[in-house]
């Protein structure tokens, strides 16, 4: 089974499923980054980090002025 069908199957939507994906593969990036990377208009990526965040799949930090954001490892997918 594909990994987009289980993230799915958990209940994640499509966007969330390619910024999630994008973090795992990329490591720590910026809005910016994620915007780019994903083809997802920057200002709709805010929510979809701060619902992974909610959804613990997501952490940030503090890198200069801006915020960065970083991938869980696929076992917190196990605790969501």
């Amino acid at each position: 089974m594909k990994i987009q069908h289980i993230l799915k199957s958990i209940g994640l939507k499509r966007n969330e499923i390619n910024i999630y994906l994008y973090l795992l593969e990329s490591g720590v990036s910026t809005h910016p980054q994620i915007a780019q990377g994903t083809h997802i208009a920057r200002t709709h990526c805010y929510n979809i980090l701060r619902s992974l965040q909610n959804k613990h799949l997501v952490s940030s930090q503090k890198r200069g002025k801006r915020m960065a954001y970083i991938a869980r490892t696929p076992k917190a997918l196990l605790n969501y």
